[in-house]
């Protein structure tokens, strides 16, 4: 378990590393004084769970940008600490795609109580991945744990979106998923963003995945219901 903890003042940072150490001492921890610093390592260090201090961003753009970015590259809950005690700001960030958030000052046992729970989450993702190979036939195999798909001989890499889009339609074969269910499973339970971007990530899974396209064989559009993998 690797847990990364985005702070730049050295007295918080040291009372969370106290209490995450104490609750979890198999655990391995990395720490940045910076969100840029952060960003251009996530992909190497693999967290399972990032904390995060807000007061190290100017403005929600930033923010927007970092969670973004986080997610691009790392499937990982991101926990984000904030200075104030605002049912706004809190509303804002799990907007933006925050897993979870705290206000400051923390209360030791909420704080290990809220962790916990992203870190079970992050498990239960991670074995979900781990489905490891899936095989159609001879011309497709699916690599959830690599992130790979190989179709007829050729290679292409997924990314985290599109495990976890994968993921929740493996899991559930031959079953029709909801829309609402798959924006919830994938992008969290208060997303609010762009309506469209589902069918964006099916219709690129598409382009990875089916010989045709436009005449898809394997993710399948049941109208007005939602999505199937369709597995022999």
């Amino acid at each position: 378990m690797k847990i990364v903890l985005v702070e730049n003042d050295e007295r918080t940072l040291k009372i969370l590393l106290l209490w995450l150490k104490e609750k979890y001492p198999q655990a391995e921890f990395v720490s940045f004084e910076d969100s840029g610093e952060c960003l251009e390592k996530v992909e190497d260090e693999k967290p399972d769970l990032i904390i995060v201090a807000m007061s190290l961003f100017d403005d929600y753009f930033d923010i927007q940008e970092f969670i973004t970015g986080v997610k691009e590259t790392c499937s990982c809950p991101q926990y984000f600490l904030i200075q104030e005690d605002s049912e706004v700001e809190r509303a804002q960030i799990i907007e933006m795609g925050a897993d979870d958030c705290m206000s400051l000052p923390l209360k030791p046992m909420e704080f290990l109580a809220r962790t916990g729970a992203l870190l079970r989450k992050a498990t239960r993702e991670k074995n979900a991945a781990n489905n490891k190979e899936i095989s159609i036939g001879r011309r497709l195999t699916i690599d959830l744990e690599s992130g790979v798909i190989i179709r007829n001989g050729d290679t292409t890499s997924l990314t985290p979106y599109e495990i976890r889009l994968l993921s929740v339609l493996i899991s559930n074969a031959n079953r029709v998923v909801t829309r609402e269910a798959l924006i919830r499973r994938v992008w969290g339970e208060d997303y609010l963003g762009e309506s469209h971007i589902l069918k964006q990530h099916i219709y690129r899974l598409r382009s990875k995945i089916e010989d045709n396209p436009r005449n898809p064989q394997v993710i399948v559009n049941h109208r007005g219901l939602g999505y199937v993998f369709v597995r022999e």
